[in-house]
């Protein structure tokens, strides 16, 4: 139930009391009282500047630091999704193996925060999203330190998880799909001390009372964190008992004393930031939409524009696919976690225009939000607007230096030969890359040529949703071996607050195999002498 609902069930309850209490008023007059204490003139952190970690009774010392274990540890932060995902670094050795549905263990942990849902800024864009992702990105890049919490839920009666595994099984501390923890996330703000615990704030209410998000009341059971006042918040002191409040109270009157403003998400309010308009934005130049897009990009990003796109489909990969306008600029087209494919609409080599907006994922550009709706795709038809389908363009393992590869990311390229080491293991979505041997030639701030240590070869990532696949089993043939390889150069970064060398991974994406016509199935990977 949304906040202006719950505080609208409460004054009803309050005008009833009045109604029945009016005494010898006159009958044509009511008083409505407000059930909250204090109501906010401002963004004043009301809760979140009076609770803290160690109301929570716990301690956290290096000997009980495990998250896997316990449930809760100090963890620190790898990288900031969203508004309300990060990812963060497992201590004290401990693996992950539990989000993973090959059961590959992983030293990280990918957390989606329990209690707030923030309006998206990823695959689509909403108001207000690229906002709550900057608040929350803020706070914990900057945070002296961090406790990840997942003990508010309760998985200690044996007779339900009898195991360890069904402890973190999806619905427990797990999301619905299994592939995220489910957790608080307590941080020190920059200054703190570390050490105390008493300096750990709650991400979830700072957020709430941003009003960039709603309480979405799906917390377990915590301990008792706030005492109400009984004389100066005599309101909130008789909704409870004894005035003793625990997390999930306190997340719950945050959101109800924070939807008076009527401000920001929650309060419906408009983005000013935001393109709420219907008819998308076209350039003057049509075949060169896609070029006007990235020399206005942080732009058009930032404000959400809605905008549509012109170029000639490159590659399709599983559901999505690239795209090129007829100056050279490519662009991704991710249709969405659920979205579905055009791949029996349209074909590589045709013209389309397609609306969306404009977003950033792992480093690379994309275009996304793409709702599915007959106005959304377009087929050109007319000559003149049609862009023609771009040469392959082929390299060799001697161009594989950051200068010469980031003008050719997003196009369609051939590597005519490289060489291959071992597969990696497979990934939640079952995408997997064959590594190279051959090292890219990186660049640091002084535009001083260097080689990575830790990774920074070639890579040839095959992604799981591709439609027909390549199988894990069957690139086995391709390890320690010289290849040549066609499909879109792409990057993935992701950036390791805790590293100092944070560099894109260079990778060919092959796309989508064909069927061949004695049934068979295309290979754009090959071995080479």
């Amino acid at each position: 139930m949304k906040a202006k609902n719950l505080l609208t069930v409460l004054l009803t309850f309050a005008t009833l009391i009045g109604l029945a209490s009016c005494g010898n008023k006159d009958n044509n007059e009511t008083s409505v009282e407000s059930p909250i204490d204090n109501l906010p003139t401002e963004y004043d952190h009301y809760y979140s500047d009076r609770v803290s970690f160690a109301n929570l009774g716990y301690s956290l010392t290096e000997e009980n630091n495990y998250f896997m274990e316990n449930g809760v540890a100090k963890l620190k932060l790898k990288s900031v999704t969203d508004g309300d995902t990060a990812v963060f670094h497992l201590a004290n050795g401990e693996e992950d193996s539990y989000t993973n549905p090959l059961k590959t263990p992983h030293s990280y942990l990918t957390v989606r925060f329990l209690a707030i849902d923030t309006p998206e800024s990823t695959s689509s864009i909403a108001a207000w999203g690229k906002k709550a992702s900057n608040y929350v990105r803020g706070l914990l890049e900057n945070a002296e330190g961090i406790i990840v919490d997942a003990s508010s839920i309760d998985t200690s009666d044996t007779n339900v998880y009898p195991t360890q595994e069904s402890k973190y099984q999806a619905g427990a501390r797990l999301d619905s799909n299994g592939t995220r923890w489910l957790a608080l996330i307590w941080y020190c703000p920059d200054g703190g001390n570390p050490d105390d615990l008493h300096s750990y704030r709650s991400l979830q209410l700072d957020v709430i009372e941003e009003c960039y998000s709603f309480y979405t009341g799906n917390l377990g059971e915590t301990g008792y964190v706030y005492f109400a006042d009984e004389e100066n918040e005599p309101k909130l002191y008789s909704r409870y008992e004894y005035g003793s409040l625990k997390m999930k109270d306190v997340l719950f009157e945050a959101e109800l004393r924070m939807s008076t403003l009527e401000k920001r998400y929650t309060g419906n309010e408009k983005d000013p930031n935001y393109d709420y308009s219907k008819t998308p934005y076209r350039c003057e130049n049509r075949k060169e939409s896609i070029k006007d897009a990235y020399e206005n990009w942080d732009e058009y990003m930032n404000q959400g524009k809605f905008i549509a796109l012109t170029g000639v489909i490159t590659a399709f990969i599983g559901n999505n696919f690239y795209f090129e306008d007829a100056a050279g600029y490519p662009l991704y087209v991710y249709m969405g976690i659920n979205g579905k494919s055009i791949g029996s609409l349209f074909s590589v080599g045709d013209t389309i225009e397609i609306r969306g907006r404009l977003a950033e994922y792992g480093g690379q550009k994309q275009m996304s939000d793409i709702v599915w709706d007959k106005s959304t795709f377009t087929k050109i038809t007319n000559e003149n607007d049609m862009i023609p389908m771009p040469d392959i363009i082929e390299i060799s393992e001697s161009d594989f230096d950051a200068k010469k590869l980031d003008p050719l990311l997003g196009k369609l390229v051939k590597v005519t030969k490289m060489s291959t080491s071992t597969k990696g293991s497979q990934s939640k979505d079952k995408s997997f890359t064959l590594n190279g041997s051959k090292k890219v030639t990186y660049y640091d701030e002084n535009d001083e040529a260097i080689t990575l240590s830790s990774y920074g070869t070639m890579g040839i990532r095959f992604n799981g949703t591709l439609a027909p696949e390549y199988t894990y089993d069957e690139i086995s043939d391709f390890t320690k071996s010289t290849v040549s390889v066609v499909g879109i150069l792409s990057i993935y970064f992701e950036m390791d607050m805790q590293s100092d060398q944070n560099y894109p991974s260079y990778q060919m994406v092959p796309g989508n195999r064909k069927v061949l016509d004695d049934g068979s199935l295309s290979w754009d990977i090959v071995k080479v002498d």
